[in-house]
């Protein structure tokens, strides 16, 4: 599909031109009880049936020919239909977001127990027509639902990809690695639902935001805030949303530190010039050495007057440290709080410290009083226990390995090396 193909996409239902009355004449009631009365209210209609309820089943054709459903699919979406109908005695137009809640249920676990005759696929169909027909567009408040495969029914596989494709593409070629993908595609996705487009160059910098508070889940806000800068270098929206700041139950991870070691850590990472992932990483270990040093020798708050012996102090704390030491995670929701922290977890807590007072003594902010490499440096006690991980081989390169090595001849390259 060209991309000249693509600007002409439009609403492809116009649901004012139905008639969307929500009481139910006598004949469609009539016709209701007849359906929920047989086994399976779906299937070959009688003639009679399928004239009086052609208002409310006219609609539903019109989403059958846009979502393309599986044939065995869509009878269980017009069958749940049929049975809420008759139940609530009104036509589907007429129903609320909580009503329509209540009949999608927050899982298809949930859905397909309320109603066994229908199948996996019924309720995301369900989702994707009530959203053409502008029944309901809660998707985001149904839990688990695949967002990608709604987009692709809604807006059309290749558009979707298409949008998909321009933005993970580019925010890989910015050296985001393959694993962020993921989210990427569900947050392109989620986008394009709140915005009822299928088109990048619609979104904007406002939705974006509004989308980001509302999502719940910290990675796929992160995607968000990814998104916006890769918007921005697609020169769709001129600004990128600014960092999201994770606050927990206990008021932040900022929390229980000297104002003066907040400083000089965000004045370190800001300054610094590692990859954006190690300076997080840093980060959040001179979090919790600030927590430490703002209880342990609060007069010493200020790397300035950081001496050999309180870093010495710091190397015996973290050899010692257990899970949920100097956190700010209330206890009653860390399982594993009071293990041992392993040996290379207390080396990051180490390497951080010496990363950041080398490069504020490097840099002349504070004075030369101890060299942090050496200070800091992990015992050769913790270094012992932090051992290789060796990759499982599998069988056929096992095999192929031993056969190379037990034929090896002198003439071969290999042999001189």
């Amino acid at each position: 599909m060209t991309s000249e193909e693509e600007s002409r996409w439009k609403w492809p239902l116009d649901p004012q031109r139905y008639d969307r009355r929500p009481a139910l004449r006598a004949s469609e009631v009539a016709a209701l009880g007849y359906l929920v009365a047989r086994e399976r209210p779906y299937g070959h209609f009688p003639e009679w049936v399928t004239r009086d309820l052609c208002r409310l089943t006219q609609p539903l054709n019109d989403v059958k020919q846009i979502v393309n459903p599986p044939k065995q699919s869509w009878g269980g979406v017009v069958s749940v239909l049929i049975v809420e109908m008759h139940r609530r005695r009104t036509s589907y137009w007429a129903w609320s977001e909580d009503d329509w809640i209540e009949i999608l249920r927050l899982s298809t676990k949930d859905f397909l127990k309320h109603y066994p005759q229908t199948n996996g696929h019924n309720r995301h169909l369900l989702v994707a027509s009530t959203y053409l027909l502008g029944t309901f567009g809660g998707f985001r408040k149904l839990g688990i639902i695949d967002r990608t495969a709604l987009a692709s029914r809604i807006f059309g596989r290749s558009r979707v990809e298409n949008a998909v494709r321009r933005v993970v593409d580019l925010a890989q070629s910015w050296g985001y690695a393959r694993w962020a993908a993921k989210d990427l595609q569900f947050a392109v996705c989620t986008m394009l639902l709140a915005n009822k487009s299928p088109l990048l160059e619609e979104l904007t910098r406002d939705r974006l935001e509004a989308e980001r508070t509302m999502t719940p889940v910290y990675n796929r806000r992160a995607a968000i805030s990814v998104l916006s800068r890769v918007l921005v270098g697609l020169k769709i929206i001129s600004t990128p949303l600014p960092k999201y700041h994770v606050c927990s139950a206990m008021g932040g991870a900022r929390n229980g530190i000297s104002p003066e070691w907040l400083r000089w850590a965000e004045r370190w990472r800001s300054t610094a010039t590692l990859q954006e992932n190690s300076r997080k990483r840093h980060y959040f270990c001179l979090l919790k050495l600030g927590r430490w040093v703002t209880q342990v020798h609060p007069a010493c708050a200020s790397p300035e007057r950081w001496t050999r012996e309180i870093a010495a102090e710091w190397v015996a704390a973290v050899c010692r440290m257990r899970i949920g030491d100097w956190t700010q995670i209330e206890e009653n929701r860390q399982k594993r709080r009071g293990q041992p922290l392993s040996a290379k977890a207390k080396a990051h807590y180490l390497a951080s410290p010496a990363a950041f007072f080398r490069d504020l003594q490097e840099w002349g902010f504070i004075p030369r009083r101890f060299d942090p490499r050496r200070c800091f440096a992990a015992p050769r006690s913790l270094r012992a226990l932090i051992g290789p991980k060796p990759r499982v081989i599998a069988d056929d390169i096992w095999a192929k390995l031993l056969w190379a090595g037990l034929n090896l001849q002198q003439e071969d390259p290999a042999y001189l090396e």
